[in-house]
């Protein structure tokens, strides 16, 4: 840890050399500002990442973090070059650490040289290591389960801070996947669920069907965390868009409406035969992909949907039962969403694509509610 806390050390210094560049009026180039931002900026968001990671993943991951800092070592690096600060106290210091990291470096790759070594210290550290879970499983008295196939730990995703996208049902993120893989991530307010053993082995049933869908017009699962805090799901990232804004964008897009509809229902028929549900079709549920395809989000998930509602128990929880009114089949002001009220979801998405406004635009929620009740339809208008 006193090897990453150390790279701030530099980082301060070479702030403190900008502050008197500045006041002697010898402000560099706004590249090398840049630069410094952009070296800060990584390190800030290399400490917010590992700095919650328990110390088995610490271990785990420890090449990786190591690999990480050496890039923001050599960046450092660079910026004393720029600003031209090769002779200063700082960019000594600076030398005297980096030797050191050199020399451990160097003691680390002769104790790996021979392959054959290698391999048999690697084995030992594993066994090592289970060694270490074995012992710490037996201590805590707790019983691991398996993992599911989906599972993906936090410790893979860098996730932005600020979500893009919230609901009653939790916050949708942008997010980095692995080395570079952009996703979206869907969190769930239901950090209690794990105290509702029911609950929870519905969910996973519900993600162990998601995450075997396969087709091109329905959005792909990568993977979840069920036992995260708060739980969350990582999915494709639908760079187009939802389908709204994507036919609102040009007249181009919107000579594609009735393809993107097709697809759409390609999808929902796909969702269908796989005995699932949508129960939440509008016409910011369907995407577009980088490939130009419609998919379908935000399916299923029924007892994420529930658990986070009367976990939650907040405004936007409890303005669920009016949310999705305007698509919603009049049975479902009383019933669970049905196949069949899919299909009038969807047919109110058609409503929406072609009219370009949303089913009963200008009506207030208890209105709505009365002429849903009632089973009136939206005006279709010319189109």
């Amino acid at each position: 840890m006193s090897v990453i806390l150390d790279m701030l050390v530099p980082t301060i210094d070479i702030f403190d050399e900008l502050v008197k560049m500045k006041s002697n009026g010898q402000l560099p180039s706004n590249d090398a500002l840049d630069k410094y931002k952009a070296v800060a900026t990584k390190y800030l968001q290399y400490l917010v990442h590992y700095r919650n990671q328990g110390l088995i993943t610490r271990v785990v991951k420890h090449q990786a973090m190591m690999d990480e800092l050496h890039l923001i070592n050599e960046d450092i690096d660079m910026l004393f070059k720029m600003l031209s600060l090769v002779s200063t106290a700082a960019m000594m210091e600076w030398k005297e650490w980096e030797s050191d990291q050199r020399v451990q470096r160097e003691m680390l790759t002769s104790s790996v040289k021979n392959t054959a070594k290698q391999s048999e210290q690697s084995k030992e550290m594993s066994q090592v290591m289970k060694s270490a879970m074995t012992t710490v499983i037996r201590a805590s008295a707790v019983t691991v389960e398996k993992l599911p196939p989906w599972f993906l730990p936090s410790s893979e995703l860098k996730i932005d801070a600020g979500p893009f996208a919230r609901g009653p049902f939790g916050s949708v993120h942008c997010g980095v996947w692995g080395p570079g893989t952009k996703v979206v991530v869907k969190c769930f307010p239901v950090e209690n669920i794990v105290a509702d053993e029911r609950a929870k082995q519905t969910i996973e049933a519900e993600m162990n069907l998601w995450y075997q869908f396969n087709h091109p017009n329905v959005v792909k699962m990568f993977g979840a965390s069920h036992v995260s805090s708060p739980p969350f799901i990582v999915c494709e990232d639908a760079t187009n868009g939802d389908l709204s804004a994507f036919l609102g964008q040009s007249e181009d897009n919107k000579r594609r409406m009735w393809r993107l509809l097709y697809e759409a229902a390609l999808g929902l028929d796909y969702l269908h035969k796989k005995s699932v549900v949508h129960g939440d079709l509008k016409l910011n549920n369907i995407l577009v992909g980088a490939d130009g395809q419609a998919k379908l989000s935000d399916f299923g998930m029924n007892a994420v949907k529930s658990s986070s509602v009367a976990i939650s128990k907040t405004e936007g929880a409890e303005s669920y039962t009016l949310a999705g009114l305007r698509w919603r089949a009049p049975e479902c002001l009383t019933k669970r969403p049905t196949f069949a009220s899919d299909v009038y979801s969807f047919a109110m998405c058609i409503i929406e694509a072609v009219q370009d406004e949303l089913p009963f635009e200008f009506l207030d929620d208890p209105t709505i509610y009365e002429k849903v009740k009632n089973g009136v339809i939206p005006d279709r208008g010319k189109s």
